[in-house]
């Protein structure tokens, strides 16, 4: 009986130390911005610089909380920084938007969430590109179900980290307090070519 209560003990011990270690991981790699070397862009492909102005503070509260719809220039409008978007001039259609303010998970921190899904006729399944900020947003992917890739991943010409969470893959980048992420259903589709396509909306894109 003992010896099952001991193991027990050491099963919980054990798992506690791995989520530590997971959730660690994460945070060097994205938090931190410790990525792994990424290689250059092919000949003849541009690639935004990774000074990209970085988020203010503190945005003004949305009404009610959340804006759903709207033109993308008024999504700019309530969000602090730079927005990334998929080109409509790529294929790209827009299925669903929605800014938003939410608690991250484990603090009362407000954050400004930009969620865009679309849909490419050369793609089964949605693609989702997140624009957020303050950094605390990143506590929704930290976790022990939380795995980091060991591929190169890049968005906005910025080194990201390449997660798989359960169901899902994420592509996450950090530019001062604005956080850039790409999400699609897990191995659906070659994620690196979707990133290379996300930009900066500029007005009358």
């Amino acid at each position: 009986m003992f010896r099952k209560k001991l193991r027990a003990i050491l099963s919980a011990v054990v798992f506690a130390l791995v989520s530590a270690m997971c959730v660690g991981m994460f945070y060097l790699a994205v938090i931190l911005g410790e990525t792994p070397a990424l290689p250059g862009p092919a000949p003849g492909e541009s690639v935004v610089p990774s000074a990209l102005p970085t988020a203010a503070p503190s945005p003004a509260p949305l009404p009610g909380g959340m804006l759903q719809g709207g033109d993308t220039a008024t999504r700019q409008a309530l969000f602090p920084a730079p927005l990334a978007i998929l080109p409509q001039a790529d294929g790209f259609q827009v299925v669903s938007a929605i800014v938003e303010d939410i608690a991250s998970k484990d603090t009362d921190i407000r954050c400004r969430v930009v969620t865009v899904a679309y849909q490419h006729p050369s793609f089964s399944g949605e693609v989702v590109l997140i624009c957020a900020t303050p950094p605390a947003y990143l506590e929704r992917y930290a976790g022990a179900d939380t795995h980091i890739l060991d591929q190169p991943a890049a968005l906005l010409g910025l080194p990201a980290s390449a997660l798989r969470l359960p169901g899902r893959d994420v592509w996450v980048a950090r530019s001062g307090q604005a956080i850039y992420a790409l999400e699609t259903a897990a191995d659906t589709l070659d994620m690196g070519l979707v990133a290379g396509r996300v930009t900066l909306f500029t007005p009358g894109q």
